[in-house]
């Protein structure tokens, strides 16, 4: 008799399984452009007075939070920098830091706020990004923004 209740108490627990029971949806996503407005061409003063900061940074890259924040490098397209991701998560709140050389003047460790879009939309909301060039910094300045399925983003 024992098995008996065992088994329709089993029975009952399968057949009012939860919604937390059914696979996850798969992840939306979509492409988005940043083009970052800044100069190409190393600044001399900045790289002779932060020779440091600038061998650090390396060349202009974005670190992009949906992927872990890597270093994914821009392409340089002579006035300007371009990248373009085609793997966005749509509808969640993402984070981007961008690092030049060239802003090592303004941050020591070159991360800048300024001169960023994505699909032609200026980002303005500041975000914490995880990094840091100094000892005991653990975290540098980025964007937030979303975006929608069809590439609309929201800064």
């Amino acid at each position: 008799m024992g098995r008996l209740w065992m088994g329709l108490i089993a029975l009952a627990l399968v057949a009012c399984g939860s919604e937390d029971d059914e696979a996850p949806l798969p992840v939306v996503r979509t492409t988005v452009t940043f083009v970052y407005s800044a100069s190409t061409f190393p600044d001399a003063g900045v790289a002779e007075d932060h020779a440091e900061c600038v061998r650090i940074v390396g060349p202009t890259h974005i670190h992009p939070s949906w992927q872990g924040f890597p270093v994914v490098p821009f392409r340089n397209e002579r006035r300007f920098w371009e990248r373009t991701f085609d793997d966005v998560p749509v509808d969640t709140l993402l984070r981007v830091r961008v690092s030049d050389g060239n802003r090592c003047n303004r941050d020591p460790c070159g991360a800048t706020t300024e001169d960023l879009t994505a699909n032609d939309v200026s980002l303005t909301t500041p975000a914490t990004t995880p990094g840091g060039c100094r000892p005991g910094q653990t975290t540098e300045p980025g964007l937030s923004f979303t975006v929608a399925e069809d590439g609309t983003i929201t800064p």
